[in-house]
């Protein structure tokens, strides 16, 4: 779909919703480009691995909701669990936060991407940009098994522990390196500080690093640690390699590599020797942020 056709799509959605009275024609196409070229920068970050098929996003907010369920039944999925989906982090008055993945319905390899608009969030400026190339990154990660005899988010989610889950994407959507200082204190302090886990100890992370499992850990109340432990572990790792790097786990295990094997290769180390070098630097620049 070219630039144009986007663009009518976005007036007649505005009309269809009244947000004339709001935002312009001319406002709305500004805002189009911005949200192209942040989509844009993060295409050609993962450009070198598997991607969905088709990338669908729906912006919402509370009002929206039935409509919400409506296109996700549109776009092939089951009716019964559209409201479900739809509805996953609203409470009974409002829609924030944002969650993706990969398959809808009977279609494996079509990535969705489900944004909630709550106004107080304008403030934060992970929002941005950032966020969507965050929900993106959890798309491509399951690519790497389509085709395979996996559903891609199963085998997505059945091989990864969850640090490396949300840490990867978490990392990738503060690849403005203008800012990313401010961002990288942001994105480990001011959002997924959890009380429990309050001295970030090298021996409690090294503990958290080993009681990660795959699948087990989703769910868990210190799985909001992807965000924080997660980031700054990638952060440690792309200084060793690339940026990228962290993709290459999913490529390998997706071949039929255990996480375990697919650290080895793409870092020269077993993750049993490299837990307790990456649980210090974790700590310490925790540490560092709270002192």
């Amino acid at each position: 779909m070219d630039v144009e056709s986007i663009q009518k799509l976005l007036r007649e959605f505005a009309t269809e919703k009244d947000w004339n009275q709001y935002h312009s024609p001319k406002n709305l196409s500004f805002a189009s480009e911005v949200e192209a070229a942040e989509l844009m920068e993060i295409f050609r970050f993962w450009a070198g691995f598997d991607q969905p098929s088709k990338y669908i996003a729906l912006f919402y907010n509370f009002d929206d909701l039935s409509w919400a369920e409506d296109e996700l039944i549109g776009y092939g999925g089951p009716k019964k669990n559209a409201a479900v989906e739809a509805r996953a982090p609203c409470t009974n008055t409002i829609c924030t936060g944002a969650n993706s993945g990969l398959g809808i319905g009977s279609f494996p390899s079509v990535g969705v991407g489900r944004f909630r608009i709550h106004q107080p969030d304008s403030q934060d400026e992970y929002r941005y940009g950032r966020l969507h190339i965050h929900e993106y990154t959890h798309a491509v990660q399951a690519s790497s098994w389509i085709g395979s005899s996996n559903h891609p988010q199963s085998g997505a989610n059945n091989n990864s522990p969850c640090w490396l889950i949300e840490g990867n994407a978490h990392f990738a959507g503060t690849t403005n390196y203008e800012d990313y200082l401010a961002l990288r204190i942001n994105a480990v302090k001011s959002r997924h500080y959890k009380e429990p886990f309050n001295d970030y100890s090298r021996s409690k992370i090294l503990d958290y690093y080993n009681n990660n499992a795959p699948f087990v850990c989703i769910g868990k109340s210190d799985y909001v640690l992807g965000y924080s432990v997660g980031f700054l572990t990638f952060e440690a790792l792309s200084a060793i390699t690339e940026s990228n790097s962290s993709m290459y786990l999913y490529k390998y295990m997706s071949s039929g590599r255990t996480f375990e094997e697919a650290f080895e290769i793409i870092y020269g180390s077993s993750w049993e020797d490299a837990k307790p070098v990456l649980a210090s630097y974790v700590s310490s620049t925790i540490n560092q942020f709270f002192n």
